[in-house]
C-alpha cells in the first residue's frame, strides 16, 4: 500500500517509539511475520520497520503495584493498595490462533498479630469488668464469639460485649457469682480482617474476683472480772487478698452497763491488734465494738463493724470490815459492829460479833 501512514500523526519522520511517538515517511507496505511481528515498508526512509508482536493482553488493568508482561504473560510486583476480588481476563495470540483464560485476584492485608489482652485491674469486686485487646494492625469483624473465658471458683461468667475499632478493643465480662479468677482468651479469628498469624487460642490476662469483705475477730477479754484492770482484747483481720488496716483508738467504742468505764489503748498493725482497757472504774460490765471500714482487701472490700461477743464484769473494791456476805466484822482496830472500842473481839461463825 502507498501513503497509508500507520503512526505518523506527529508528521513524517523515522523515529522509533511506542504508539504515536513512532513516525514514518512514506509507509507503503505491511506484512505479518511468522511470530506475529508486523513489518512496514517505510519507502522514503528506505527502511523496513518492525512493530513487535504483543502476544498477551489483560483486562481490566491490575491493581497498583502489580505488573503484567505482555510479551511473556508473567505477573510480577507487590500490590500497594487493597483490592476486592476481581476476575481478570488474559488473552494470548500467535500465528496458530488465540485463546483467553481468567484469573481471580484479591489484594488483602497481610495477617496481623495480637500483642496483648489485659484486665483493667488485677483485683475486682464489681459485677463486671473490662479487658483491653490490642492488635499490631487495625482489624475489623471482632465479636464476642472470637473470645472465650477461663474461670476458677466463679460460676456464670460471660462475655457481654466487644467495642472499639482499629488496633484497640474493649471486651466487657460479666463476673458471675462467687470468688475466684477469670481469664480472657482470643479463641479464633473467624471473620477477622486481616487474619491473625498469632497461634490461637491466645491466653490473655487474668483478674481475681473477690466480693468477700475482710473478717474481724475480737477475742475474749483477758479477765472475766476486774476492779481497775487492765483488760485486753485481741483483734484479728483475715482475708485471702488482705490489703491494709487503718484502725486507730477512736475507731473503738466501749460497750458499758452500769457506771463502768475505762480508757482505750491500741497497739499493733496489719492483721493483728491488741486493745487495752485501763483505768477501769465503776460497777457494771465492759466490752468493745470496732467501727466499719478499718481494713480493706485488694479488691476494695471494707471490713464490717464488729462487737466483742464476751464482756467482763467491773466490781467495786472490797470495803474493810465487810465480809463477802456484806456483814460487818471486827476490824484489826478492835471496833465492833456497834462501834464499841476495846475488849477481845468475838466473832461468831456467821461473821457477826458475839455480845
Amino acid at each position: 500500500m502507498s501513503n497509508c501512514p500507520l503512526a505518523d500523526a506527529n508528521g513524517a519522520g523515522h523515529a522509533n517509539g511506542t504508539g504515536t511517538s513512532a513516525t514514518f515517511y512514506g509507509d507503503c507496505g505491511i506484512t505479518v511475520g511468522p511470530t506475529g511481528q508486523i513489518f512496514v515498508a517505510d519507502l522514503t526512509n528506505n527502511l523496513i520497520r518492525a512493530i513487535p508482536a504483543v502476544p498477551y493482553g489483560i483486562s481490566p488493568a491490575f491493581p497498583a503495584g502489580l505488573s503484567f508482561n505482555t510479551s511473556t504473560g508473567a505477573i510480577t510486583g507487590t500490590p500497594t493498595a487493597l483490592s476486592a476480588a476481581t476476575t481478570y481476563t488474559i488473552s494470548a495470540a500467535n500465528l496458530g490462533g488465540s485463546a483467553t483464560a481468567t484469573v481471580n485476584i484479591a489484594v488483602v492485608s497481610a495477617p496481623t498479630t495480637i500483642t496483648s489482652m489485659t484486665a483493667a485491674s488485677a483485683y475486682t469486686n464489681a459485677l463486671s469488668q473490662t479487658f483491653t485487646a490490642t492488635f499490631a494492625d487495625a482489624v475489623t469483624g471482632l465479636t464476642t464469639s472470637n473470645f472465650s473465658l477461663t474461670q476458677t471458683g466463679v460460676s456464670g461468667a460471660s462475655i457481654t460485649s466487644v467495642t472499639g475499632s482499629g488496633t484497640t478493643y474493649t471486651v466487657t465480662v460479666n463476673n458471675g457469682t462467687g470468688d475466684g479468677t477469670i481469664g480472657l482468651n482470643l479463641d479464633n479469628a473467624t471473620n477477622l480482617s486481616p487474619g491473625i498469624s498469632t497461634t490461637l487460642p491466645f491466653t490473655g490476662g487474668t483478674t481475681t474476683v473477690d466480693k468477700t469483705a475482710p473478717t474481724v475477730t475480737i477475742g475474749a477479754p483477758s479477765l472475766s472480772t476486774t476492779t481497775t484492770g487492765p483488760v485486753t482484747y485481741s483483734v484479728t483481720y483475715a482475708d485471702a487478698n488482705f490489703n491494709s488496716s487503718t484502725m486507730i483508738a477512736s475507731n473503738i467504742t466501749l460497750n458499758t452497763t452500769g457506771n463502768a468505764t475505762g480508757t482505750i489503748g491500741l497497739t499493733g498493725s496489719g492483721t493483728s491488734y491488741t486493745v487495752t482497757l485501763s483505768s477501769i472504774s465503776g460497777v457494771g460490765s465492759l466490752g468493745i465494738s470496732i467501727a466499719a471500714a478499718t481494713a480493706t482487701d485488694l479488691a476494695g472490700n471494707s471490713a464490717p463493724a464488729s462487737s466483742a461477743l464476751t464482756t467482763f464484769a467491773v466490781v467495786a473494791a472490797p470495803i474493810p470490815g465487810v465480809n463477802r456476805y456484806g456483814q460487818i466484822t471486827i476490824g484489826a482496830d478492835g471496833v465492833d459492829k456497834y462501834g464499841r472500842i476495846g475488849g477481845t473481839p468475838k466473832v461468831n461463825k456467821n461473821g457477826g460479833q458475839n455480845p
